[in-house]
């Protein structure tokens, strides 16, 4: 559905009354540290009057400290590590996600993340603490080299952190989150730089450990202080906000900058809906859903065919027609199971070694004969094509039907079989006859953007004109509306779906600037004839152009 039920800048900006106070006490606690009170002392006060604090109140937090009280970014950047450790433990654990959803399964750019966190731990709490111990005992070469073989591999952090800033970040932004990400963007350049410094103490060594020593640790708390940023504020702000679509694109877009210690990772797909008319669990479904979109099994005809072209034969000696025929469920009439037996028979007959010439009146019957079996051939594979159509019309469309629509198997005049399957079959509506090629054309011609979510809420279809106002991707297909929405925006859809299989509504309009577009937003709940519901078409027109019409126009352009 639109891009409009985001409502990213409001939902950005809105704040409760309680929101509102617990805001003023973490600013005020905040420019306490600033200027320059006991951080225990402030813990200690932070516990007492705001208790547990949740992420969104720290990204709010950043922001109107730079916006409203005047704090640069830089010294936001040096005080966000002192409260950070007052907040940690307090930060609400709301956002913990169950072992099955999305951001636990390999390939989740949040799984991603937490992997390579797991790593970064292991390095800085055991390799490195060993390392610098042996280190600050025994500073032979040996063991200053084993320091900077550490540090090279931290150094790997620029991966995953690059990844967070110009994947990550530029999503955040959109939801008009603007102050953690500069804010953490400038905590990750100081960490580049406390790696990059510790590593040149031990490569120009002078003999001072202490140094060493010193720089080592501050970065090493540096890197898991962000561990801590990163796993309590920054992941679970954003699996909030974005949607799975945002998700699929960081997830596709991840190894182009590559991976923090880790070799790689799986492939991240969420899980699709089969395509219409195929049972759950069958394996044509499986294969829908892990390989999903694809083009969908034309109506009328099986979802394969074993033969080459029409009129082939197919598996086990069937002609083409009579398996097409099997396959759709139509009961073949005897006098054609005859028919091809006595073939079947004659074709045998046939094989044998060649017997005396016959008389020349035996011949010419046999002739005539044969003539007349060929057009009864004919007149067989049209009834077997046409019962074939009838029964897939009926199993797909018996809906349809109450409409006046079904679904006819092409004229002779139409393309053959091996056409694309895009030109290959008519539809047949109460009003008229469209060729699949044509009905693609004319949605995709329409001066609107067309999107429809079935009974189910899984979307099933999207127009592609030449410019869509809202972005859609073939991903979305047979995938939950509800996952294509920000997590706190989904009770909107939700009512508003609901209104519509309730029967309290039938449409619903919005209408909103979008740079130089002016946006009109239609939902329609689709009904059949019995006023059952079957899914919603949402409608979406740049209508700027309609709004500046003036006066009349009744003849032609002249360009």
């Amino acid at each position: 559905m639109s891009e409009l039920i985001n409502n990213r800048e409001h939902a950005a900006q809105t704040l409760d009354p309680e929101q509102t106070r617990r805001m003023e006490e973490l600013k005020s606690i905040i420019k306490d540290l600033h200027a320059g009170a006991n951080p225990a002392e402030v813990k200690e006060r932070f516990r007492e009057a705001v208790g547990s604090v949740e992420v969104e109140e720290i990204s709010k937090l950043e922001e109107t400290m730079m916006r409203e009280e005047g704090i640069p970014v830089s010294e936001v950047q040096r005080l966000c590590s002192v409260h950070a450790s007052i907040f940690e433990g307090s930060i609400s654990d709301i956002h913990r996600s169950a072992p099955s959803a999305p951001e636990e399964q390999p390939g989740h750019p949040v799984h991603t993340f937490k992997l390579e966190n797991r790593e970064l731990e292991r390095l800085t709490g055991f390799s490195i603490g060993l390392h610098l111990e042996k280190f600050l005992k025994d500073d032979s070469d040996k063991n200053r080299f084993k320091l900077v073989e550490d540090l090279n591999l931290l150094l790997d952090v620029d991966k995953h952190y690059s990844r967070k800033e110009n994947l990550l970040f530029p999503y955040l932004e959109r939801y008009g989150i603007y102050g953690p990400t500069q804010v953490m963007w400038g905590v990750d350049d100081g960490i580049r730089a406390a790696v990059k410094e510790a590593k040149r103490l031990l490569t120009e060594y002078d003999g001072d450990r202490e140094k060493v020593r010193a720089q080592v640790e501050y970065a090493v708390q540096e890197v898991d202080g962000m561990v801590f940023k990163e796993e309590n504020i920054l992941l679970p702000m954003a699996l909030k906000k974005l949607t799975e679509d945002e998700w699929v694109k960081i997830a596709d877009e991840t190894e182009e900058i590559g991976y923090c210690l880790i070799p790689g990772t799986a492939r991240w797909t969420p899980a699709r809906a089969a395509e219409p008319g195929k049972a759950a669990g069958t394996p044509e479904a499986a294969a829908g859903a892990a390989n999903a979109p694809q083009a969908p099994a034309q109506p009328g005809r099986p979802a394969s065919r074993p033969e080459a072209a029409v009129g082939g034969p197919a598996a086990g000696g069937m002609p083409a027609f009579a398996a097409e025929a099997a396959a759709s469920g139509a009961q073949m009439p005897k006098w054609v199971a005859d028919m091809l037996a006595a073939e079947a028979k004659a074709e045998a007959e046939a094989a044998k070694p060649e017997q005396p010439a016959q008389p020349a009146g035996m011949a010419e019957q046999a002739a005539k004969m044969a003539a007349q079996a060929a057009e009864m051939a004919r007149q067989a594979a049209e009834m077997a094509a046409f019962a074939s159509g009838q029964a897939a019309s009926a199993a797909a469309g018996g809906a349809a039907a109450s409409h006046g629509t079904s679904i006819s198997s092409p004229p002779k005049s139409a393309e053959p079989a091996a056409a694309a399957p895009i030109t290959d079959g008519y539809v047949r509506f109460a009003t008229g006859i469209l060729s699949v090629q044509q009905l693609e054309l004319i949605m995709n011609h329409l001066p609107v953007d067309l999107t429809f979510i079935d009974e189910n809420d899984i979307v099933r279809y999207f127009s592609h004109g030449k410019e869509r106002i809202f972005a859609r991707t073939k991903a979305v297909i047979g995938r939950s509306v509800q996952n294509c929405h920000p997590p706190q925006s989904v009770h909107v859809v939700e009512e508003l779906l609901n209104d519509f299989k309730a029967g309290r509504k039938d449409h619903e309009d919005f209408w909103i600037p979008v740079k130089d577009k002016f946006v009109y937003i239609r939902y329609f709940a689709i009904r059949d004839g019995q006023g059952s519901y079957l899914g919603t078409l949402e409608f979406t027109q740049n209508i700027a152009p309609i709004r500046e019409l003036e006066g009349q126009k009744r003849i032609l352009s002249e360009i």
